[in-house]
């Protein structure tokens, strides 16, 4: 495979011999990166250990355990497990197949982002927030449906990880999404109070976060969808480059005015980092 190109998350430059990607950019050596290359070339495909021997190490001979060397040095490098892969997948006694998605290209050549809107977290037993939880995540998927150059993980999919919500990168590097959306909705005194924070997956960088005051009277279809249409321009502004956005062509025009505050960062993941300016 010519030039750079992704592996999921992970940017590979081949010509530099590198792997960056959750913060870190790693060093791999010429073979391991050939391995990488020969797997790339043929995503989702298995890849017989004798054509990649052949491919990497033409003419000379090698055993069996350099090239597991090299696939277990690549998963060191991607965080990656034998007995559960989410990269590189081992075919017993046959060969390997990689098995996360592969994208030609740098990002900044690559518009297209993959976002996964996690389910918004809400305390146990109000009624309230529950609906008001699970109105705005299908109103947000609805809203970025129609966005270009930005796909969306498939709700069904995300919600497989609906347990897993307390550690959100983890979740979105699972679903192999560049970005994801994650939420939840408090009760303080007598109103309801929307978090919600766009991350970077691959650094756990905050892109952007806003909280909405719910005021108690306030009807909830119109103001879910006023909250959706905002959060879905912000997610536009942040992911999708300036030249290659569009509208979607919705407005927010009749929709109740909510209250939009800067980020309560004390009330969020302390995992997260706040994004560079």
């Amino acid at each position: 495979m010519k030039g750079s190109f992704r592996v999921g998350e992970w940017l590979i430059r081949p010509e530099l011999g590198r792997i960056v990607g959750r913060g870190k950019s790693v060093r791999v050596e010429p073979k391991v990166m050939q391995v990488l290359e020969v797997l790339a070339e043929n995503a989702g495909e298995m890849v017989p250990r004798e054509d990649l021997i052949q491919r990497v190490w033409p003419g000379v001979f090698v055993t069996d355990d350099v090239l597991t060397r090299c696939i277990s040095l690549l998963r060191r490098v991607f965080e990656d497990s034998r007995t559960d892969p989410q990269v590189i997948e081992t075919i017993s006694k046959r060969g390997y197949r990689l098995i996360a998605p592969v994208r030609r290209g740098d990002a900044s050549q690559d518009a297209t982002r993959l976002l996964a809107v996690l389910p918004f977290s809400r305390p146990d037993g109000d009624g309230e927030a529950e609906r008001w939880s699970e109105a705005l995540t299908e109103a947000v998927l609805e809203t970025l449906s129609d966005v270009p150059r930005l796909r969306i993980k498939a709700w069904s999919t995300v919600l497989r990880y609906q347990d897993d919500v307390a550690d959100p990168l983890a979740v979105a590097r699972a679903l192999g999404a560049h970005a994801a959306l994650v939420g939840r909705t408090l009760r303080r005194d007598d109103r309801l109070t929307i978090f919600t924070e766009l991350v970077e997956v691959a650094n756990g960088w905050r892109l952007w976060g806003a909280r909405y005051g719910v005021p108690p009277a306030a009807n909830l279809s119109p103001a879910v969808e006023n909250i959706a249409l905002q959060i879905a321009a912000n997610i536009r502004e942040k992911l999708i480059p300036r030249k290659t956005r569009a509208s979607s062509g919705r407005t927010s025009a009749g929709s109740e005015t909510l209250e939009t505050e800067a980020p309560d960062e004390s009330q969020w993941f302390e995992v997260l980092e706040t994004s560079p300016t």
